[in-house]
């Protein structure tokens, strides 16, 4: 025998049914499921009205798709302000319910309008005919495309059969139809074991022909399909503050079964992660969720996995594999540094110098004798910035000849840059600043104190600079664009309009500044047309930004 349920849950803003007396204008919380038992040819309604509409009668009404009344009844609450209904579906005439979609109306004094919901109903003589219709397709001497070609004239129109929803599925190609169909071939079994087998082609199929917008709600329609919920990493996939570089990841995949699903969920939940990730977040990453990465780092010494943290924090990676490269790339320099400071340390017999560069202006005379930075390869479109922004005196590395280029970069490190860059830092006795993340002891006071009296910035709130913590690329753009102002910097407007793909995600008080200093080629985005806006920024992004603006101020 075939077995299906289906079920409803509808939540809030139910309403009352205007058969019954509406005594009060009070609204309260109600929520009903319908479950649908078509071995035993029954339809059950339960839910709750409200604990305090305790004994009270419930009304029950369903309409046929042309909006007749096909079934009518009462049921009451109990002590717990819960009811339940079960009958067989037939109308006033005894006759049983056709296949189609039906109307239920559920009703309580107390809610302001009718509650309702659809009821998507199969005849059970239908189901069986359908059965044996499906069992009638001769398979024998055929190949699997032509049953399957064979099956889909009789699955076409029988959707409602099969829970699959005709939003989405008449978007298929017949190829694509016809594929679902194939996952029925040799199912002789129960209209159950059919219907579930069809429901999970189609949700696996459907994954290769919706947009990005989409995403979001397909995962949640068939989350009971993919299974994503019962896997470790999906609470890091709902930690997600904004789920569009997912969304571009996920799509990317080219989706088979229910493995290859979450596969794709995993890579493109932990990329999302990687983006706007810190350092420390990335060991605990990998650490946690080893086995849904393509690769290992237990092969690698802490320090090498420190390095490969900081290397890859922040940064947008657009498959595992670019992941693994950028991996492989930190480990290679880390090697060849650590050969060359031997090498080093061997003939001079102490260690390499280090390149520490503290000047405050873009005037300062370039030194020619400046040694360049080591793990810049794979940063070639920041190299030719890095290095004359160091020739400058404006920044600085971190020891060993390493720049750390994909280092996400904190917000009082970008504010030193700019005001350096700019030439607006100087030592005036300017007055104290009263941010409680900020001390005196701090290494960055006197810039932010500096930057807070010429009004570069204006802190993350009024108590708080946000110290410590790694500055956004739309965050970058405004103070950016404030401090080259003050400075008395000119742009030239090199383009009319230029407009980003995310544009709309770009916060209101940002807008302008983005908008400007993207007219004049300072800012760019990437390759998928996004900018980015909420992504942290990194050392090398902050170092481009800042040599553009002096290269083309006029």
């Amino acid at each position: 025998m075939w077995s299906v349920k289906r079920s409803v849950m509808i939540k809030k803003g139910l309403s009352l049914f205007a058969i019954l007396i509406m005594t009060t204008a009070s609204v309260w919380a109600a929520d009903f499921e319908i479950n649908t038992e078509y071995k035993n040819g029954t339809v059950t309604l339960s839910g709750t009205i409200d604990e305090a509409r305790v004994n009270k009668l419930v009304s029950i009404d369903i309409k046929s798709a042309d909006n007749r009344n096909v079934h009518l009844a009462f049921a009451n609450t109990d002590d717990m302000g819960e009811f339940s209904y079960c009958f067989k579906p037939a109308d006033e005439n005894g006759d049983e319910f056709k296949t189609e979609t039906y109307t239920v109306r559920v009703g309580a004094a107390g809610l302001d309008k009718p509650i309702e919901k659809p009821l998507e109903y199969s005849s059970p003589k239908q189901i069986e005919a359908l059965i044996k219709e499906l069992h009638a397709v001769d398979t024998e001497d055929k190949g699997e495309d032509e049953t399957a070609a064979e099956l889909l004239k009789i699955f076409d129109g029988k959707l409602k059969f099969f829970d699959v929803d005709d939003k989405y599925y008449y978007r298929l190609s017949e190829e694509q139809r016809k594929s679902i169909c194939a996952a029925l071939i040799g199912k002789t079994g129960s209209f159950d074991e059919i219907s579930s087998a069809a429901e999970k082609a189609y949700a696996i199929v459907l994954l290769n022909t919706i947009t990005k917008d989409e995403v979001k709600e397909v995962l949640s329609e068939y989350e009971n399909i993919y299974k994503l919920q019962n896997i470790d990493i999906y609470n890091e996939y709902k930690s997600l503050s904004n789920t569009d570089r997912f969304d571009e990841l996920f799509l990317k995949f080219d989706f088979k079964n229910e493995d290859n699903v979450k596969k794709a969920f995993a890579e493109s939940t932990l990329l999302s992660k990687i983006a706007s990730a810190q350092p420390g977040e990335i060991k605990k990453l990998f650490s946690t969720y080893e086995s849904d990465f393509s690769f290992s780092l237990s092969e690698y010494e802490e320090a090498d996995i420190d390095k490969i943290a900081y290397g890859i924090a922040g940064r947008f990676y657009a498959s595992m594999d670019e992941l693994r490269k950028a991996v492989d790339s930190l480990i290679s320099e880390s090697n060849n540094q650590n050969n060359q400071n031997n090498d080093k340390n061997r003939n001079s017999g102490g260690r390499s110098a280090s390149v520490s560069i503290k000047g405050t202006s873009p005037q300062n005379t370039p030194q020619e004798d400046i040694e360049r930075f080591s793990d810049l390869n794979g940063f070639e479109w920041a190299r030719s910035s890095i290095e004359e922004m160091a020739k400058r005196d404006i920044i600085s590395g971190v020891g060993d000849n390493r720049f750390e280029p994909g280092r996400v970069i904190s917000r009082e490190e970008f504010v030193k840059i700019v005001l350096c860059g700019f030439g607006l830092y100087d030592d005036a006795d300017y007055n104290e600043i009263s941010f409680d993340d900020v001390s005196k002891d701090d290494w960055a006071y006197p810039y932010i104190k500096c930057a807070y009296a010429k009004g570069v910035i204006k802190g993350v709130s009024d108590t708080d600079f946000g110290k410590g913590s790694p500055i956004s690329r739309e965050d970058m753009a405004v103070i950016t664009n404030r401090a080259m102002k003050i400075a008395g910097f000119k742009l030239e407007r090199l383009y009319e309009n230029k407009e980003f793909s995310d544009s709309n995600d770009i916060s209101d008080y940002a807008a302008e500044s983005v908008r400007e200093l993207a007219l004049s080629g300072v800012i760019n985005g990437f390759e998928t047309g996004n900018f980015e806006p909420k992504l942290s920024a990194t050392r090398a992004e902050a170092a481009v930004m800042i040599n553009n603006v002096i290269k083309q101020e006029v």
